[in-house]
């Protein structure tokens, strides 16, 4: 159990009369039950990756370019 601090949501023992982080007075703050998630979820900059896989952009990079290649061959022969 613990008493969770109004002022700056640290945690502190369930018999603390002041938040050992801010000194705000605990004594008039009830005590909480404590759950503790041992799969937290990750963070969501740690779960962002790139946009586009490495590999697409490659791939559509060598289509364009191929493209390119054959407009240009079909419009120096006529």
């Amino acid at each position: 159990m613990v008493k969770v601090c109004p002022n700056c949501g640290y945690n502190n023992m369930d018999e603390a009369k002041f938040c050992g982080k801010c000194g705000y007075n605990l004594q008039n703050v009830s005590v909480q039950a404590q759950y503790n998630n041992p799969n937290p979820l990750p963070s969501s900059s740690s779960v962002t990756g790139p946009k586009f896989p490495i590999k697409a952009i490659i791939g559509l990079a060598a289509i364009v370019l191929i493209l390119i290649v054959i407009v240009g061959l079909i419009s120096g022969f006529t």
